[in-house]
């Protein structure tokens, strides 16, 4: 257990915090990962430590007692200021030195970005020429780290430059670019259920699996953040953000370890062998509805990609990536097809072929299907699955993937960094589909998407 650390929060009246951030927070201070916390929410809007709270209260509901609750609130400080300004952020610089010495508190400090990639530049800048952040030795008991939410830049030129700047200013162990998908308890569990599982590994390549298809859709749109989605659309917000993340995971060869470095340069290696084949785009007719949505807006709301990993574990194997707003239902999930049986005794049906599916959702449902002999005097098949949820079997421990995410960081261990090799392979691959100038077709909310890709899945035979 850390005894105390100061949390500074970019962005402090946004999304993010209100849904994400300060409910996790609110779980560590439950957990007692650290014993006193110091959290200064900084942002733009006029507002105040008790607003933030009552805000992102709904969203702890059922994870954090009152108590802990209360003790958040009591935690907490709000600044308006404008933090591409130094002289704003030496002015906070004073505030957090006056009340950690107040507070008896040390002096480790964390500074979360949760703000758009454009100003992570300026922060960091401002950040340390103030003295808010120093740089620091690797062993400084004292330490000072600083988190930045991806998506890192805009492309792939655009995060290469931001990573000079940064990593002129701070050591490498001290920076943390993240996908809080990776804290998932499924996808936290990708690499265990492959490597700790010999049923799985002896047949995770292109000799058992047919095709990987990774989804994200959604029914919801992005009310209040329509400007946001105009300067980035589904392929920066979600594929390069999160979906490449995943498939990184499925097609990794083994690392040395199971954590940390290791993990990270072999999510590189599979990424580094990843190319585009084909992609259909679409826009939802509701998306220019939406504040901030320009009326001739070509942002796509939609993508549905087909990729393959150019080794010999994944020889001839596709990877679909799909990602959607305003669609017919909510599907967060990674299906894995296998190859049928090639030799079976004579049956009067064939056999279907094997699923394995992970749903990336609270519950965590992973199910297994498999074909199975009908009873009595017959040779027909049917199929069952064998399954079992996240959720329910870990029932006790409800914890939240960013509580997850900053209790690692804290303890100075994060797989779900993400190392600057990966986003730059994963900037390679976005800046080339926007380099094809696919069509970006119309589609009605409510429904599964643009009809090309209903197309594009029976070419192609998804699923």
């Amino acid at each position: 257990m850390v005894n105390d650390c100061t949390f500074i929060l970019l962005g402090a009246t946004g999304d993010l915090a209100r849904r994400k951030l300060i409910p996790a927070l609110a779980q560590l201070l439950k957990q007692k990962t650290v014993e006193k916390l110091l959290i200064v929410g900084i942002g733009h809007d006029m507002s105040n430590a008790q607003t933030l709270a009552d805000v992102a209260r709904p969203y702890s509901t059922g994870y954090v007692d009152d108590q802990s609750w209360q003790q958040l609130v009591e935690s907490m400080v709000y600044q308006q200021m404008d933090i591409t300004k130094k002289e704003d952020v030496s002015t906070l610089c004073t505030m957090v030195n006056q009340l950690e010495m107040e507070r008896g508190l040390s002096g480790r400090r964390i500074l979360y970005c949760a703000v758009g990639s454009s100003l992570f530049g300026i922060a960091t800048h401002n950040a340390l020429t103030s003295g808010l952040i120093c740089k620091k030795e690797l062993n400084d008991p004292i330490w000072h780290k600083v988190i930045y939410e991806k998506p890192f830049g805009s492309d792939q030129q655009s995060a290469i430059l931001l990573n000079v700047t940064i990593t002129e200013l701070l050591e490498d162990h001290q920076i943390f670019r993240i996908d809080h998908y990776l804290t998932k308890g499924v996808c936290n569990s990708i690499a265990t259920l492959r490597f700790a599982n010999l049923i799985f590994e002896s047949l995770w390549n292109a000799g058992g699996i047919e095709q990987v298809i990774i989804t994200l859709a959604q029914t919801e749109g992005v009310p209040g953040r329509g400007l946001f989605y105009e300067s980035h659309g589904a392929l920066r917000d979600v594929v390069q953000n999160h979906l490449l993340t995943l498939l990184s995971l499925i097609a990794m060869d083994k690392p040395e370890r199971l954590y940390g470095d290791s993990v990270r340069k072999a999510r590189y290696l599979a990424l580094k062998d990843t190319y585009l084949t084909d992609v259909v785009l679409g826009q939802c007719d509701a998306y220019k509805q939406e504040n901030g949505v320009r009326p001739d807006s070509r942002t796509e709301t939609f993508a549905l990609l087909r990729l393959f990993v150019r080794n010999e574990r994944w020889a001839g194997v596709s990877f679909y990536l799909m990602t959607g707003k305003y669609l017919d239902n909510n599907d967060s999930s990674i299906r894995i097809k296998f190859r049928k049986a090639s030799h079976m005794l004579s049956f009067d049906s064939n056999p279907l072929a094997n699923w394995l599916t992970l749903n990336l959702d609270a519950e965590g449902m992973c199910a297994l299907s498999l074909n199975i002999k009908k009873p009595g005097h017959t040779h027909l098949l049917t199929t069952a699955s064998l399954e079992f949820s996240h959720g329910q079997l870990f029932e006790a421990y409800p914890i939240r993937a960013y509580q997850i995410l900053l209790d690692e960081i804290i303890q100075a261990e994060s797989s779900a960094a993400v190392s600057i090799d990966e986003i730059v392979q994963a900037w390679r691959i976005i800046d080339h589909t926007y380099a094809i100038k696919s069509p970006v077709y119309a589609y009605q909310k409510g429904t599964s998407g643009p009809e090309q890709a209903n197309i594009f899945a029976k070419k192609y035979t998804m699923g």
